[in-house]
């Protein structure tokens, strides 16, 4: 290896910790990039940037055979760490990793996915029945919507309660709550990707999955509705 030639930080084969795996690492995985810029450099000058990292954290690119993605991360215990000569610097742009959101990616062989926003959801917690309308959790919202109504009947203060109590389960366990309806669906976790928005979520994954379908796209309801109408001419 010449002087010349750059290093960095690469996950080796000899295990990941339990939050490189709940970020969606592999062995191999190099890091390329942190905030958005290449990143050269050993294990002590990444735990230098963590230390003056801000509350969410640090943005790491890290490269995967030809693929770069990011994720984010509180703490640079992914696993044990090798050095690797860095091929080619990262081509991304800079980030504020304050404005990402880790999203969960679940999906099947058949190409179908999912989202999950890893960090709770605020919507949950206040209006748990919206919430639940929206991630289509259309089980627990007749529970949970009906038990308010009925409470809020008997005496309003006691729906209040009821509602607060819901959104305070939900912000514990409502993606849990996402993750074993959609394996019911046969939809598993498969990465995770760093980004602004659920928008920009689905345009990251779409780019380098380009066979991939969200499970509640428009061709999936389309789907739906043409089944239902077959039942019922049945």
């Amino acid at each position: 290896m010449s002087e010349e030639t750059q290093t960095s930080l690469r996950l080796t084969r000899r295990g990941l910790s339990a939050a490189g795996k709940s970020l969606g690492l592999a062995p191999g995985d190099q890091l390329v990039a942190i905030n958005g810029k290449t990143f050269t450099g050993d294990a002590q000058s990444l735990n230098a940037r963590f230390n003056k990292a801000g509350e969410n954290g640090l943005a790491l690119s890290f490269r995967r055979g030809e693929r770069d993605f990011t994720v984010l991360a509180q703490h640079p215990n992914l696993g044990m760490w090798e050095l690797a000569p860095l091929e080619k610097p990262y081509a991304g742009d800079r980030v504020d990793p304050d404005l990402l959101d880790n999203w969960q990616v679940l999906s099947r062989a058949d190409g179908c996915y999912d989202l999950v926003r890893m960090r709770p959801s605020v919507l949950a917690t206040v209006l748990p029945s919206l919430w639940l309308m929206q991630m289509r959790l259309w089980g627990a919202m007749a529970a949970i919507t009906g038990l308010i109504l009925v409470l809020t009947a008997v005496w309003w203060p006691m729906g209040i309660l009821a509602n607060l109590m819901g959104g305070y389960y939900l912000r514990i366990g409502g993606n849990d709550m996402i993750r074993h309806d959609r394996a019911l669906r046969g939809l598993f976790p498969k990465s995770v990707i760093a980004a602004r928005s659920e928008v920009q979520a689905h345009r990251l994954y779409q780019e380098t999955n380009p066979g991939a379908h969200f499970l509640f796209g428009p061709e999936k309801e389309a789907e739906r509705e043409a089944e239902d109408e077959v039942s019922v001419d049945a």
